[in-house]
């Protein structure tokens, strides 16, 4: 990654970490990007033991592995205490996002500016590295 790469990435991520906090709030002490690494490190824990779990190599049960829903939803909520815990969707499926905004919710709350996939849910830690824009 070159530098203006670099510094791209660097803005849309200052400019989705704001967003989110400006829409649902947190913590003052808590900086755009900041937030942006925390959903992130949450984003990728789920979609490796996702992907681990499709490939035959988790330890468990496909219950077992969704029973942590609940505590990253917990986790969330407490980063983005505007965002109600009903409406963050933890997708299992590793060939998309694991972290989303329900599209109900999105529509229900006009929400405009957030990252979204393809099926209308917004994404809470979209990959902003060149690779993958």
């Amino acid at each position: 990654m070159n530098t203006t790469q670099r510094k791209t990435m660097m803005e849309k991520i200052e400019k989705h970490g704001s967003l989110l906090i400006k829409l649902f709030g947190g913590p003052d002490s808590l900086q755009p990007v900041a937030l942006c690494k925390v959903l992130r490190r949450i984003e990728t824990n789920i979609s490796r033991k996702a992907l681990d779990y499709c490939n035959g190599i988790y330890n468990g049960t496909f219950e077992q592995l969704t029973d942590n829903g609940d505590k990253y939803r917990t986790q969330i909520a407490k980063l983005l205490p505007g965002l109600p815990a009903r409406a963050i969707h933890i997708n299992y499926d590793p060939r998309g996002y694991a972290l989303k905004i329900d599209d109900a919710f999105m529509r229900s709350e006009e929400i405009f500016g957030l990252h979204r996939g393809f099926s209308g849910y917004g994404i809470l830690a979209p990959d902003f590295t060149p690779d993958n824009l």
